[in-house]
């Protein structure tokens, strides 16, 4: 479906009605809820180096430490001079290695709680109004270095701004499971943040629920399901 097919449709859904109920709403959901699989690598992996770090650093403090004692007896003194280079020097940058990707580790997770409770804010808070999926893509990174991230699911939906009346064509990227769900005419419902504000997000395309969950959420997913396989 073409982009001018596309924004033709945006201007008739005025007559759609949300089902979600009117705010605030209750909502149920993690802060894992808005992490995305890169988002879980990243950190996993900001973890694992983060404690290979301080534990670097604490092995080298009691080597030092166990070091100065046995020193004076003859003994080797371990990772308190490896090499050459003095422990303290080691100590320090075993240190630096290990505030960075703590540093790294928090700024991820700071990141993540703060898209989390943005959308958290917008599923109990935002305006709810209709909208629809117009259409969906499939797009391929040439430059990707392996399957799983050569691939971006795209659905393209749209909606009427409560605010302005103006008709607003979106576009967002989706896990595949919940990529084959959707399809082409499927009504959604679309939260919009009040002025100043420009959130906006799709609470079918969203892993926070809200309860009472809205009556046609799981029919709507059905019938998006028979339509692409039909």
């Amino acid at each position: 479906m073409g982009e001018r097919d596309d924004e033709g449709r945006v201007g008739t859904l005025g007559g759609g009605r949300a089902t979600l109920g009117a705010a605030p709403r209750r909502v149920v959901g993690s802060v894992w809820c808005a992490a995305r699989l890169n988002d879980v690598v990243v950190i996993a992996v900001s973890l694992v180096f983060m404690a290979i770090g301080w534990d670097l650093v604490v092995g080298q403090m009691l080597a030092m430490a166990l070091g100065a004692r046995v020193q004076g007896a003859g003994l080797p003194i371990g990772w308190a001079r490896n090499g050459g280079v003095p422990g303290g020097y080691m100590l320090v940058g075993m240190m630096v290695f290990a505030g960075m990707w703590t540093a790294g580790f928090a700024v991820l997770v700071y990141q993540l709680r703060r898209r989390a409770a943005g959308m958290r804010r917008l599923c109990a808070e935002g305006r709810a109004v209709y909208g629809e999926v117009l259409s969906k893509r499939v797009w391929r990174n040439p430059n990707a270095r392996s399957l799983a991230t050569s691939r971006c699911y795209l659905v393209v939906y749209g909606f009427v701004h409560p605010y302005t009346g103006k008709a607003v064509r979106l576009e967002a990227r989706l896990s595949r499971k919940k990529w084959d769900r959707v399809a082409e005419g499927m009504p959604v419902n679309v939260l919009v943040d009040a002025p100043p504000g420009n959130g906006v997000i799709v609470y079918e395309f969203v892993r926070f629920r809200v309860e009472p969950a809205p009556a046609e959420f799981v029919t709507r997913l059905s019938v998006g399901s028979a339509r692409r396989r039909s």
